[in-house]
């Protein structure tokens, strides 16, 4: 292989190389980096906000949090399955696309993580500030998932509401082995910010608050 046609073969495998970072494996940062991912095809279907938003931020490595917790009988979700199909097409599309399929709800993205939110909540819970909160490093998500629901700021807005705020995991034993490499100083933080830098750390890359009907006295919190 001559001096020419080497140089062209490792600059095809650069490029290679490099898409497949952008889309699975690399940690773009800024709010325009992760909605410019290229995707080069995506199929989505689902009936539930949750699942559809989980599957794209473990397929594609994009954090992104949703709450789904009811405001006036309503809440942030998809009119009824959901069926999308897009080729040659980046994170930011994907989303916008996904939005338009759901009522209820506003989509925002900050440092890098996705976030569908209720366009109308009486609860604001992910506005709470948690005083003097902190995750020491090597804590398990067990630990933090029990901080989170028994921090007094979060029980006293929801006993106004009659509400509590209980841990929900599917990964029961993984939550209890998994060893946080990072950790968050101690200080004033938004429960959406915390639950945020989870996202961008955990594997899943995907946190939730939800509610199981609009009666549900429970708010189901999980990372």
């Amino acid at each position: 292989m001559n001096e020419k046609k080497l140089i062209l073969v490792v600059l095809g495998i650069v490029s290679f190389m490099s898409f497949s970072e952008r889309i699975g494996y690399g940690q773009p940062t800024t709010n325009s980096e992760v909605l410019n991912i290229p995707v080069k095809e995506v199929k989505i279907q689902g009936e539930s906000l949750s699942s559809i938003l989980s599957d794209i931020a473990t397929k594609l490595s994009v954090p992104i949090g949703l709450d789904s917790t009811f405001a006036h009988g309503s809440q942030c979700n998809v009119r009824g399955e959901l069926r999308i199909s897009l080729r040659n097409t980046n994170v930011g599309k994907i989303i916008d696309r996904v939005f338009q399929e759901t009522s209820g709800c506003q989509w925002t993205i900050s440092e890098g993580v996705i976030n569908f939110l209720p366009s109308s909540s009486v609860l604001r819970l992910t506005e709470i500030r948690l005083a003097r909160f902190e995750v020491k490093r090597g804590s398990r998500k067990q630990d933090v998932k029990l901080k989170l629901t028994q921090s007094d700021e979060i029980r006293k807005n929801l006993e106004g509401h009659d509400m509590l705020l209980t841990s929900l995991s599917t990964d029961v034993l993984g939550d209890q082995k998994t060893m946080l490499d990072f950790e968050i100083e101690k200080g004033d933080y938004s429960l959406q910010w915390i639950l945020n830098k989870m996202a961008v750390t955990n594997k899943g890359k995907f946190w939730s608050l939800s509610q199981w009907s609009s009666e549900s006295k429970e708010i189901f919190i999980n990372f």
